[in-house]
């Protein structure tokens, strides 16, 4: 069975709580001293790096859906595992290999930060964190009637991870200088998408 999933997330508790707002010493800087995130991350972002990751979808209902992310413009790989169920996606120069993208393609919507200008609006700082060991800036915004928070990488302009009213996603893992195995990219069969 496939599962439609809708990356947004979900506020799990307190922001005081919030592992994604830590910083060293507990303090936080000055969002004034913080430079616009979205413009400096979108300035940044030319493009999805080469990547390996791990990203993973928790929901309010308690669903943990994990993916496998690879990434080498303009092919991408996201093996999506759900139970003991993994459905690959491959996008590579020829097409793609399956017919309902939707299912895999928010992944790489919600990481690319040129969504977050599209899709939020009046964007704030909150502050500075980390995901996965790496420094990020953590904005909030409205897509409609639902809250969003986003945390872009401060290197690469990534985001790193986000949540709404329903779900949290984030990555896990990350490896901007993967090595990527022979045939990674390959489909068998005609292109569907």
């Amino acid at each position: 069975m496939l599962v439609v999933v809708v990356f947004v997330g979900c506020d799990r508790s307190s922001p005081s709580s919030d592992p994604h707002r830590a910083t060293p010493g507990g303090a936080s800087p000055s969002v004034s001293a913080i430079p616009d995130p979205v413009a400096s991350a979108f300035a940044r972002f030319t493009g999805f790096p080469a990547l390996h990751g791990e990203v993973v979808l928790s929901t309010a209902d308690g669903d943990v859906f994990s993916f496998e992310i690879w990434a080498r413009e303009p092919e991408f790989r996201i093996d999506a595992r759900m139970g003991n169920t993994t459905v690959p996606w491959i996008v590579n120069e020829q097409g793609s290999n399956i017919r309902e993208p939707h299912l895999h393609a928010p992944l790489l919507i919600q990481t690319d930060p040129r969504n977050i200008v599209l899709s939020c609006d009046n964007h704030r700082v909150i502050g500075a964190g980390t995901v996965i060991g790496r420094s990020v800036t953590e904005i909030r915004c409205r897509s409609g009637s639902e809250a969003l928070a986003y945390w872009i990488d401060d290197a690469t302009g990534l985001v790193l991870a986000g949540k709404g009213e329903d779900s949290r996603w984030e990555f896990t893992a990350l490896d901007l200088d993967p090595d990527f195995p022979p045939g990674l990219f390959e489909f068998e069969g005609e292109p569907l998408a």
